[in-house]
């Protein structure tokens, strides 16, 4: 009983305070987080005249250093302490996609040249969305 009370007395602030009211999960443009948009003009991840279709935040504290981003020309995988990649629209070759259950909807996307970018979207995130949205993107440029 005494190692339940003191697991609480831990365990709930901790939970308490890592509830920042930023919602995860894949958002689309019409419902985009602010801190995301900060941290994209920020970062100025976006090139001239491109918008935001998908995005996803890979990190728990929702802060935007590791992402993936889908717009009208580019999908975009940034991570602020390695690199930021990304493939053209126009050069995406193949999309293969599988939901693995603890790690949730990977998507791989083949670009004409060969390289693979690997997207991982966790549980109950939206992956299916994210998905949808690019098939709907690369499509539409075929």
């Amino acid at each position: 009983m005494k190692i339940k009370f003191i697991l609480i007395i831990v365990v709930f602030p901790y939970l308490f305070s890592s509830c920042n009211l930023k919602e995860g999960g894949v958002r689309t443009r019409n419902n985009m987080e602010k801190y995301a948009l900060e941290y994209i003009n920020k970062n100025q991840l976006l090139e001239e005249g491109e918008k935001i279709s998908a995005y996803y935040d890979y990190t728990i504290s929702l802060v935007g250093t590791e992402s993936v981003l889908l717009t009208n020309s580019r999908l975009i995988y940034h991570n602020k302490n390695t690199q930021t990649t990304s493939i053209d629209i126009n050069d995406i070759f193949d999309i293969q996609n599988r939901t693995e259950p603890f790690i949730g909807d990977i998507i791989e996307v083949t670009s004409k040249n060969g390289d693979i970018m690997m997207i991982e979207i966790a549980p109950l995130n939206q992956g299916k969305t994210f998905l949808k949205v690019l098939k709907s993107k690369v499509n539409k440029k075929i």
